[in-house]
């Protein structure tokens, strides 16, 4: 399956204006932006952990996922704004933090889980 590049018209939530994120993230300094900066230019999660902020069904998961390699992938936009847009959408879904592992074997498979998927999705696109 070939997986293109969505446009800003096809994108199901799109980012607010830069301007009016948080200036933390903003400037990408947030860790959050620092764990969507690498899953954009790199298509990996290593050495940061996201914790669900609040229990996630897979297709919730699946969801998540989807939206953020939309975003990450898009053209519509400067990779500022992307990371800034995702480092937001990550900090209200996930405990970001680096490296480790968590103490609950579910939490863990989770993280586990959608960091392959999320993974997977980045890498096919960029083929």
């Amino acid at each position: 399956m070939v997986e293109a590049f969505p446009t800003l018209e096809a994108l199901p939530c799109p980012a607010p204006p830069l301007e009016d994120l948080p200036a933390e993230f903003r400037t990408g300094q947030h860790l959050a932006c620092q764990a969507a900066e690498r899953m954009m230019f790199y298509g990996t999660l290593k050495d940061f952990e996201l914790r669900p902020r609040l229990p996630l069904t897979q297709a919730q998961g699946d969801q998540v996922i989807t939206l953020v390699c939309a975003h990450l992938g898009c053209f519509g936009y400067r990779h500022e704004h992307k990371v800034a847009w995702v480092g937001t959408l990550l900090d209200r879904w996930f405990k970001v933090s680096r490296g480790g592992r968590m103490e609950s074997t579910r939490d863990q498979e989770m993280v586990d889980v959608l960091s392959e998927a999320m993974q997977a999705k980045l890498a096919r696109a960029r083929d």
